[in-house]
């Protein structure tokens, strides 16, 4: 089974913490960063 991982931080803490609970559990997972969206007025559509 795949994981999306969404992160959004500046300071990095979440993406972080994300990457010590997919080496925990050894999981396969796609990694989207969408820091740099974050002056978008309108929200992201994610399928």
């Amino acid at each position: 089974m795949n994981y999306t991982l969404l992160t959004f931080s500046p300071t990095g803490q979440s993406k972080a913490c994300a990457l010590a609970v997919a080496k925990a559990t050894k999981q396969d997972f796609l990694e989207l960063d969408v820091t740099h969206f974050s002056q978008r007025r309108k929200p992201l559509a994610l399928a």
